[in-house]
């Protein structure tokens, strides 16, 4: 019998028909969680190695490039970022793959790999007209993202 099979394979996880509404919930929050990024792996923190070049570079008036580039950041970043929700939203792969990208440089600028590598996975399913993938990506665009946000920050301007 298949299913003597499947529950004697370790494989805690099987649901079978009828599905029961406590059971599906439960493991989906069980799978949720197993997901769930851990905020102090390497890719969710700011590699500020990457500010390294930028730090001693200063505009015309004295001030740091590095204060203005997260500034501007600060500011555009969720307008950006709230583009890309609503073309995540009604489906519009050309400008989710457009808004991906361009969201992208930031994160490589900044040094934050799990908001610059899920916007690459999401840009390259939307190049696909891939919404299926891209609606499973987006979660973790959106943890990377607000990730990056916080700790832009806290980062503490050059004077």
């Amino acid at each position: 019998d298949w299913s003597s099979d499947v529950c004697s394979s370790d494989l805690d996880d099987y649901l079978s028909k009828p599905l029961q509404r406590g059971r599906l919930i439960s493991l989906l929050e069980k799978l949720s969680k197993e997901k769930e990024p851990n905020p102090m792996d390497d890719n969710f923190v700011l590699d500020t190695t990457s500010f390294d070049e930028l730090r001693p570079l200063k505009k015309s008036d004295g001030t740091f490039l590095l204060n203005e580039l997260i500034r501007v950041f600060l500011e555009d970043g969720p307008r950006n970022f709230q583009s890309l929700s609503e073309a995540y939203k009604v489906g519009d792969a050309k400008q989710i793959a457009d808004r991906a990208h361009a969201l992208r440089g930031s994160a490589r600028l900044f040094g934050h790999r799990a908001f610059s590598q899920s916007l690459e996975e999401i840009e390259a399913a939307a190049n696909k007209n891939d919404l299926a993938k891209c609606h499973a990506s987006f979660p973790q665009v959106e943890r990377a993202f607000h990730s990056m946000i916080d700790q832009l920050k806290k980062t503490p301007p050059l004077s």
